[in-house]
């Protein structure tokens, strides 16, 4: 008896013919989508450039620590980005000499569609318009679902229903701490109710990684920080089991710092003068980018947003870029590695706030120090 034994090309094909696409396939297929920048540089610096796109991400926060001010960033940031991938998109294929069906069809369906859009799940129902604007969100164009007696299992479903569309490109779920279960929701205020949305939130994190690496959209989800009452040593936990936090490619961790006056010093614990506070981010998991990078912070203003100048400085003193002796403050030229000098000589200042009223008035100073910086935190 001869028995017929398959060639692996012969399996390979009939694999990716049940299922409709190359399933197998000889090295990686997986798709680069970039990643989108926060406006901290510090931020960037910690994950060398950004978030990435086409994964699931979490930021576990701490009350006060800059969550609401770090996601609405990358909202605004997203949507600009989105634009201008769209813009270049279409310029592109409208340039073309000759186009064929294909290309024609893909032009008509992005003006049809116009640019990728960013999603804002408010589930705690706190999003602040005017705060959003003040940061850079173009609030006219951010899809908001603000959540009233919708279950977990309902606000999931509607994620998955959107990502298909290949027309989001970031969702941001605000928060999980505050989602509610569809078995909690039937149950009497009286009754118990066990494990939460951890299975529900395994299942649709599963399901919702294979649509965010093939289309490209990005899934934040934001989780509150809570202290655990089942350890006898303390400590914290976030909500949603160990499912989630296995599929989740990114994970950061923001804690609230010190207070800060309109010059960046440092106050003590009661002061009145307060201008702004430190957020310190922690790593928690990684898994998209070389794990040397492990915490950085950064300064968020109460009336402005993130304090961009006070990034270069941290960066700065970080790269050798600005040195720092005591309180004084001296830039070093980029291209020869000497003292910065001006039409008074040499600059030496004191004090972060004066750093930044330099920075401020010579912004071509500022912009040939981040630029520099942007490339020594990509690498």
């Amino acid at each position: 008896m001869v028995i017929n034994i398959a060639s692996l090309n012969e399996v390979m094909s009939a694999v990716n013919k049940k299922f409709k696409e190359e399933l197998v396939g000889v090295g990686v297929r997986r798709k680069k989508y970039g990643k989108i920048p926060f406006t901290s540089m510090c931020l960037n610096y910690l994950t060398r450039g950004g978030i990435p796109r086409g994964v699931l991400i979490e930021f576990s926060v701490a009350e006060g620590s800059g969550k609401s001010t770090s996601s609405l960033d990358l909202v605004g940031n997203a949507q600009r980005l989105f634009q201008q991938e769209w813009e270049d998109e279409i310029k592109t294929l409208e340039e073309m000499s000759k186009r064929n069906k294909t290309q024609e069809e893909q032009l008509r369906l992005l003006k049809l569609t116009g640019a990728k859009k960013v999603v804002y799940i408010d589930v705690e129902n706190t999003l602040d318009e005017d705060w959003a604007t003040t940061l850079g969100v173009d609030i006219e164009n951010l899809l908001v679902i603000q959540t009233t007696e919708q279950s977990a299992e309902d606000i999931f479903q509607i994620i998955l229903d959107m990502i298909p569309t290949n027309e989001i490109g970031l969702i941001i779920l605000d928060s999980l701490g505050a989602m509610t279960s569809k078995q909690a929701f039937e149950k009497q205020m009286d009754e118990k109710t066990y494990g939460g949305i951890s299975q529900p939130l395994t299942t649709f994190s599963k399901k919702v990684t294979g649509l965010c690496a093939d289309t490209g959209t990005t899934l934040l989800a934001i989780n509150q920080l809570r202290d655990n009452l089942n350890s006898t040593y303390g400590g914290t936990v976030t909500t949603g089991g160990r499912g989630w936090k296995h599929q989740c490619s990114l994970r950061l961790q923001f804690n609230k710092g010190r207070f800060v006056d309109n010059k960046n010093a440092e106050l003590t614990n009661g002061a009145e003068n307060v201008a702004g506070a430190y957020s310190e981010v922690v790593v928690v998991k990684n898994k998209v980018t070389k794990p040397d990078r492990r915490m950085a912070k950064f300064i968020i203003k109460f009336e402005e947003g993130i304090d961009k100048y006070a990034d270069i400085i941290f960066l700065g003193e970080h790269f050798g870029l600005i040195s720092k002796g005591g309180a004084w403050y001296q830039f070093i030229n980029t291209e020869t590695g000497e003292i910065f000098t001006d039409e008074n000589g040499e600059v030496k200042l004191q004090g972060q706030g004066k750093v930044i009223e330099y920075l401020k008035a010579r912004p071509e100073l500022y912009e040939d120090l981040a630029t520099r910086l942007i490339e020594l935190c990509s690498e």
